[in-house]
C-alpha cells in the first residue's frame, strides 16, 4: 500500500466529509509493500477546545483528541483465514477510525457516526453483488455472512448491505415518505440510497448500540495508550482491504475492549462497524509496552 493511500485511511479521521479524501494511487504488489507514511498528529488546533466527552451532548461533537502511536500497536493472535496482515500503518489507520466512531457514538455525534459507517459507498458493490450472486444475498440473516464460500469481501458488503436494509422500515406516521419509499418498487439499489438518505442515527443507534448504553467515555489518548489487535480475517484486493478484528485498548487505567469490528478500505474511503464494547479496569497498568508484547508472545507460543 502506497504512501497516499495510507494519508488518506489516515485523513478519514478527520475529514468534514468521506466522500472525495484523498486520491487514488497507483495499484502496488502487497506482498512487496512496505508503507512509510506520515503518521503523525493532525493538526492539533483543536486541542485547545474543552473535552466535552463526559457527557452525551444532545447535539452531538466528538472533541477527543486522538494521538497514537502505531508503535504501541500489538497483534495478539492472527485467524487462520488470514493469509496477510496489515502492515502497521494500516493498523493504527483502522485503530483511529475505530476510535473516532466510537467517541462519535459515545457523544451522540451524529454527523460522524454516519461518515464512519459510509453506507452510501458500499450501495452499488452490494447491488451488483446482489445481481450477480447465485446467493440471494436480499434474503439473508445478518447472522448468515459466514458462509465459506465467501469472500471476505463479500461478506463485509453482505454485512453493511443488510444493515442498511434493517433500517427500512420507516415511521409509518410519516405516510409521505413510505409512499415514496413503496413507489420505488423492487429496485434496490433505488430503496437502499433512499433509506441512508432517510437514515435516523438515534433509531440506528438504537438498534444496533443500544443508543450507547456501553460506551463509556474514553477521555484522551496519547501517544503512550496501547492497542491489541486480535484479527479475525483479512482479505487485500489490490489496494481494497476488507478485515474483521477484536480490539482492545490500554488507556491509564482504563481498559476497553471492542468487539468483532468490521471494516473495509475501497477507492479511498473506509466503513467501520463496532458491535459490541466494554469497559473494565487496566490491569496491564502497571506494564510496560515491551512488558506486554512479551506477555502476547509467550502466551501465543503455548496456544
Amino acid at each position: 500500500m502506497t504512501k497516499k493511500i495510507i494519508a488518506s485511511l489516515l485523513a478519514l479521521t478527520m475529514c468534514a466529509s468521506l466522500a472525495g479524501c484523498g486520491n487514488k494511487s497507483d495499484k502496488k504488489d502487497s506482498s512487496t509493500s512496505k508503507a512509510s507514511a506520515n503518521t503523525s498528529a493532525a493538526d492539533t488546533d483543536a486541542a485547545d477546545e474543552e473535552n466535552t466527552a463526559d457527557s452525551k451532548a444532545d447535539e452531538g461533537s466528538t472533541t477527543v483528541p486522538v494521538e497514537l502511536n502505531k508503535d504501541n500497536i500489538i497483534i495478539s493472535g492472527i485467524s487462520g483465514d488470514c493469509e496477510e496482515t496489515p502492515t502497521s500503518d494500516e493498523l493504527l489507520a483502522f485503530a483511529e477510525l475505530t476510535v473516532k466512531q466510537y467517541n462519535a457514538i459515545q457523544s451522540n455525534d451524529k454527523e460522524n457516526i454516519k461518515q464512519t459507517l459510509a453506507f452510501d459507498k458500499i450501495i452499488d458493490p452490494f447491488c451488483e453483488l446482489a445481481q450477480n450472486s447465485d446467493i440471494d444475498v436480499t434474503g439473508l440473516y445478518l447472522g448468515d455472512v459466514d458462509d465459506d464460500d465467501m469472500s471476505l469481501k463479500e461478506k463485509e458488503m453482505i454485512t453493511w448491505g443488510m444493515m442498511l436494509s434493517m433500517c427500512s422500515d420507516l415511521d409509518e406516521a410519516d405516510t409521505d415518505k413510505a409512499d415514496e419509499y413503496d413507489a420505488l418498487g423492487d429496485d434496490l439499489n433505488k430503496r437502499l440510497n433512499f433509506v441512508n438518505d432517510n437514515l435516523d442515527i438515534d433509531e440506528f443507534s438504537g438498534l444496533f448500540w443500544n443508543s450507547g448504553e456501553n460506551f463509556d467515555p474514553m477521555g484522551e489518548l496519547n501517544g503512550d495508550t496501547i492497542i491489541v489487535f486480535e484479527l479475525n480475517g483479512f482479505e487485500r484486493d489490490g489496494d481494497d482491504m476488507f478485515t474483521n478484528f477484536d480490539m482492545v485498548i490500554l488507556n491509564g487505567n482504563d481498559m476497553f475492549r471492542l468487539f468483532n469490528v468490521n471494516a473495509w478500505y475501497m477507492d479511498n474511503t473506509s466503513g467501520i462497524m463496532i458491535n459490541h464494547a466494554e469497559r473494565s479496569d487496566n490491569r496491564y497498568a502497571d506494564m510496560t509496552i515491551d512488558e506486554i508484547k512479551q506477555m502476547v508472545e509467550e502466551k501465543g507460543a503455548q496456544n
